[in-house]
């Protein structure tokens, strides 16, 4: 669950933050992908300021249920007024 925006693409996730983004990837069992559920219909009814999101993956049926998860953070950093990936 995150309020971050987030990127997919497959088996990756970006969640980015103000000042880093933290990189997801499914690195077992291949295939995998993530996917992304906006909650946005909750937070509305909660009165939440921003729309809160569940990432996901689903193993398929006869794949072992084992998974393993890479996270990797990528904290940016300021430089002549502007922000860069380090």
């Amino acid at each position: 669950m995150t309020w971050l925006p987030v990127e997919l693409r497959e088996a990756t996730a970006w969640l980015h933050g103000e000042h880093a983004t933290l990189e997801l990837s499914i690195e077992q069992p291949p295939g995998v992908s993530f996917h992304l559920e906006s909650l946005e219909e909750v937070c509305r009814a909660n009165n939440s300021q921003g729309i809160l999101k569940r990432l996901t993956f689903t193993v398929p049926p006869g794949v072992s249920s084992h998974a393993r998860i890479r996270m990797t953070f990528h904290q940016r950093y300021y430089v002549h007024e502007c922000w860069r990936d380090g």
